[in-house]
C-alpha cells in the first residue's frame, strides 16, 4: 500500500509539470469562462416568414408571442430570397383561396414551406403555423357548419356571436387548465420572445469539457507508450505492470476530471452538484477503462493514429453542437462510438 501512494504521489507530480497538461486544462476552464461570460444576458429571436392573402391568419401571425417572430412577404420571390440571405430561418407560401379550398376538401399543395436543407427550425415553426391555421378556421369552419345546418336556420346573429366568444374562451385555458414554470437559470433573461443564449450553451461547455477529459485519457495511454519504450519501468515486476499502466492512464484523467467539473461551476452550470459530479467521475472511469483497453489491443504508431479520428469523431457525430441524428436517424449508431455521447446518457 505504501508502494502505491508513493507511485501515485510521484506519478501526480510528473503529470503536474508538465506544461502541455496545465496549458490544456487551462483550456477547458477558461474556454468554459469565455462562453458563459459572452453569453451572459444575451437573447434572440427566431424570424420565420409567410405570405398569405388570408387577413385573420396574416394578423394571428404577426401577433404571436412566443420564440418565432413571424414576418409577411408579399410574393413568393421575396421570400425565397429572404430564406436563401438567411434573412428569416424558413418560410410559409399559403395558397391564395387557402380557407375555401380547406373547406372544400382541397387539401393538396394548400401550403409550401421554403427552407435550406440544414435548417431544423420548421420543426418548431410547422407547430405554431399548424396551431394559428386551426385557431383561425376551426372557429369559422364550426359557425359556417352550424349555420349550413337546417335546424340553425332561426338562431340569431346575437347567438352566432356568442358562438365565437365560446369557442375563443374554451380554445384557451379559461376553463380547461393552467400551469407555471420555473427559469433553469437563475439570471435567466429572456421573455416569451427571446431565448438566453446561455441555455443552448449549456450542452456545447458540457461537450467540450468531456472532449477534453477523453483526450487527457488518451495523453495517458501516450505516456505509458513512451515509458515503456523508454524502459523506465524495466527494474517493475511484470506483474505489477498493468497496475502501474493504470495509475499512468488514471492520474492525468483524474485531475482532467476535476478540473472539468470546477469549469463547470464557474461556468454556472452545476445546479445539481452531487449529479454533475457522479456524472463526471462515471465518465472519467469510462474514459480510464477504454484508454486502457485500447492501448492494451493496439502498437503506439496504431494508438496515435486513432487519437485525431476519436477527437474530430467526437466533435462532429457527438450531439455537443448539433445533433446529427435528428437529420440522419443512423448517426444515433455512429454516436456510441465516441465517448462523449455517453456523458450525456448517465
Amino acid at each position: 500500500m505504501k508502494k502505491i501512494i508513493t507511485w501515485c504521489g510521484i506519478l501526480t507530480k510528473r503529470q503536474l509539470k508538465r506544461p502541455s497538461l496545465i496549458a490544456v486544462l487551462l483550456c477547458m476552464v477558461v474556454l468554459s469562462i469565455t462562453m458563459r461570460v459572452m453569453s451572459k444576458d444575451v437573447t434572440a429571436s427566431i424570424s420565420v416568414g409567410f405570405v398569405t392573402t388570408d387577413e385573420n391568419i396574416e394578423d394571428n401571425l404577426l401577433n404571436h408571442k412566443g420564440l418565432l417572430h413571424f414576418e409577411k412577404y408579399d410574393t413568393r420571390d421575396e421570400l425565397l430570397s429572404a430564406v436563401s440571405s438567411s434573412t428569416i430561418q424558413c418560410g410559409y407560401v399559403l395558397k391564395d383561396d387557402f380557407y375555401d379550398s380547406l373547406v372544400n376538401g382541397n387539401n393538396k399543395k394548400l401550403i409550401e414551406l421554403i427552407e435550406t436543407p440544414e435548417n431544423i427550425i420548421s420543426l418548431l415553426s410547422n407547430l405554431v403555423m399548424i396551431g394559428t391555421i386551426m385557431d383561425v378556421s376551426a372557429c369559422n369552419l364550426l359557425v359556417d357548419d352550424a349555420l349550413n345546418q337546417d335546424f340553425f336556420v332561426n338562431v340569431d346573429e346575437d347567438d352566432i356571436i356568442k358562438l365565437r366568444e365560446y369557442y375563443e374562451k374554451y380554445s384557451t385555458n379559461d376553463s380547461t387548465f393552467s400551469f407555471d414554470y420555473n427559469a433553469l437559470y437563475e439570471d435567466y433573461t429572456g421573455s416569451k420572445s427571446t431565448i438566453n443564449i446561455f441555455e443552448y450553451l449549456v450542452t456545447p461547455v458540457r461537450g467540450i469539457v468531456a472532449i477534453f477529459v477523453f483526450i487527457i485519457a488518451l495523453t495517458g495511454g501516450l505516456s505509458w507508450f513512451k515509458d515503456k519504450n523508454s524502459n523506465t519501468y524495466a527494474n517493475i515486476p511484470l506483474t505489477k505492470r498493468p497496475f502501474l499502466k493504470l495509475l499512468i492512464i488514471s492520474i492525468p484523467t483524474i485531475i482532467a476530471m476535476l478540473a472539468g467539473y470546477f469549469s463547470l461551476l464557474v461556468a454556472g452550470i452545476c445546479n445539481r452538484y452531487l449529479y454533475e459530479l457522479f456524472t463526471m467521475l462515471a465518465y472519467g472511469m469510462l474514459c480510464i477503462i477504454v484508454t486502457y483497453i485500447l492501448s492494451s489491443v493496439t502498437n503506439e504508431h496504431i494508438y496515435s493514429g486513432l487519437i485525431p479520428v476519436f477527437i474530430l469523431g467526437s466533435i462532429i457525430c457527438c450531439p455537443i453542437f448539433f445533433n446529427l441524428a435528428n437529420i440522419i436517424p443512423p448517426m444515433k449508431y455512429l454516436q456510441n462510438l465516441f465517448l462523449p455521447t455517453y456523458y450525456f446518457m448517465f
